[in-house]
Parts: structure tokens; C-alpha cells; sequence
């Protein structure tokens, strides 16, 4: 986590940032996931998100119906990957 402190009108105020990875977390799926996402979108974009199982499945449909190239036997392994490493908490 980066902490930043900033003065508001005098008064110190400390922000917490949760830190994102940059990098898709090592793991089955991984190049899978990178394979289908990062041609559209930075890593940030899908590790920054926290989504339970069901809306990370309507999210890689949503994704194919937009032109993501998702191989059917490599759905799953996303679908699972996406899930194990960005669940909601």
C-alpha cells in the first residue's frame, strides 16, 4: 500500500492507495488472461477490479460479444483465473 500525506487547508491529511500490480499475478490462466485482455486493455484495468464469480463470467461474455479472442477451451481458465486472483472481497 503507498500512503500519501497532503495538507488540505491546514490540516494534514493522509491517503491510503491500494497498490495495483502492473502485472498479471503468476498462476494457470495467466497467459490466457493476458492473451485475451491485453490487447484492449492496460493490466491495471483488470487487476484493479473486484468482481465475484458471476460478474466476472458475464464480464468475459461480455468481452467475447465485443470481440475479445477467447478460444473455448481457454474459457474457463480465465473465467477461474480472473476469479481466484479478483474477487470481491
Amino acid at each position: 500500500m503507498i500512503l500519501v500525506a497532503a495538507a488540505v487547508v491546514g490540516l494534514p491529511v493522509t491517503l491510503a492507495l491500494a497498490a495495483t500490480p502492473a502485472v498479471f499475478p503468476p498462476g494457470a490462466g495467466q497467459a490466457q488472461v493476458q492473451a485475451a485482455c491485453g490487447p484492449c486493455h492496460a493490466v491495471t484495468i483488470v487487476t484493479s477490479a473486484r468482481k465475484s464469480d458471476a460478474e466476472w463470467e458475464r464480464t468475459v461474455e461480455a468481452m467475447i460479444t465485443r470481440g475479445a479472442r477467447v478460444p473455448d477451451e481457454d474459457y474457463d481458465a480465465i473465467v477461474d483465473y480472473l476469479i481466484r486472483n479478483f474477487s470481491a472481497p
